[in-house]
């Protein structure tokens, strides 16, 4: 029943029923879901359905975090992020990549891509999420985007 009302939620959630899928989420994370409180602190992050509240969204997400979802851990490696906690970010990311979330490779990259000493480590990161098969389409796109990104950088600095 719990896997039903989140596809319910996700289904709102996807039509733009912020509110609907909210309340839905909300009582699915009360009751312990960790995949709900990940989805309850990215709704509550971008005020979808709820007014924004960044205090609120990494408390969830927290929470999530602490029962093991992926997707959580994920998430708040981006809050930490954000909040230019580098070291906790980093720390969320290899979790979660560990974990078999791919799309972590990707923000790994990212936080990597500053550094022009760092070249072969995002390329190792970009090309990971390219040959994974449980990547979004976005994830895949941003990662290709990336690539020639370093490319160029790398043929303006021969």
């Amino acid at each position: 029943m719990t896997d039903d009302l989140f596809a319910r939620a996700d289904s709102l959630h996807a039509a733009g029923r912020f509110k609907r899928a909210y309340a839905i989420f909300l009582s699915l994370a009360e009751a312990g879901d960790g995949g709900a409180m990940a989805r309850l602190g990215l709704m509550l992050e971008y005020g979808e359905g709820t007014p924004r509240d960044l205090d609120a969204a990494i408390a969830w997400t927290k929470k999530g975090a602490a029962l093991g979802d992926i997707a959580a851990i994920l998430n708040l490696g981006v809050h930490y992020r954000g909040l230019g906690e580098t070291l906790k970010a980093k720390a969320c990311f290899e979790k979660a990549l560990k974990r078999g979330d791919d799309e972590a490779a990707l923000e790994l990259a990212k936080m990597y891509l500053i550094s022009e000493h760092e070249t072969q480590r995002v390329t190792s990161y970009l090309r990971h999420v390219l040959a994974a098969d449980n990547v979004t389409p976005n994830g895949r796109a941003e990662a290709k985007a990336l690539l020639k990104r370093l490319k160029r950088r790398r043929a303006a600095a021969s």
